[in-house]
């Protein structure tokens, strides 16, 4: 090869990454975006839907302001599992984000807990099967294990994550990281 041709593949192979990155630059995002789920109104027959109208969380948790948005709301049954503290470890990670356990299957703790916020057996059941659109009118028997749901400031659901398994809880991490920061 001649010498002019090897300088001529020498500039385009370090021409080609300067190019790539000027084009991102100019024309790519970089921004994360969490789905917002449910935007043409609840999909569950038995709640009242909003047709067309994106479905907001809206419960007397919200309205007296005993939650604080954004929040996320864990339906936590008495299922343990060994990722527990992996859990605790990604929730401590994001101390304004607020979590709320709105489920124990222990009926009494439940009672105490709907007598302290002076609520009713059935507007906590509608909360949890429409308002977190869960639609599970079976959770006082059988309970619903580590269900995470994540709600914005705008009381929007951007997520539902099981955390049985460390792929779902490094989810779980990724996503209140863009939650809070972007």
């Amino acid at each position: 090869m001649k010498k002019t041709q090897k300088i001529i593949i020498l500039i385009a192979v370090l021409m080609a990454p300067i190019a790539v990155f000027l084009f991102l630059k100019k024309f790519g995002s970089n921004q994360f975006e969490l789905p917002v789920y449910y935007i043409e109104g609840n999909p569950i027959a038995q709640c009242p839907n909003s047709s067309g109208v994106q479905h907001k969380v809206k419960s007397a948790f919200i309205d007296d302001g005993t939650v604080t948005l954004p929040a996320v709301f864990v339906l936590a049954g008495q299922e343990e599992n060994e990722f527990n503290s992996d859990i605790d470890n990604v929730l401590a990670k994001y101390p304004s984000i607020k979590v709320w356990e709105i489920l124990n299957t222990d009926k009494a703790e439940i009672n105490s807990m709907l007598y302290s916020l002076s609520l009713d057996e059935e507007t906590y059941i509608n909360f949890i099967n429409c308002e977190l659109a869960l639609g599970e009118d079976r959770w006082i028997n059988d309970g619903i294990a580590f269900k995470y749901v994540l709600v914005d400031e705008d009381a929007r659901i951007r997520g539902y994550i099981e955390c049985n398994t460390m792929k779902e809880i490094d989810r779980l991490d990724a996503e209140l990281d863009i939650l809070i920061n972007y």
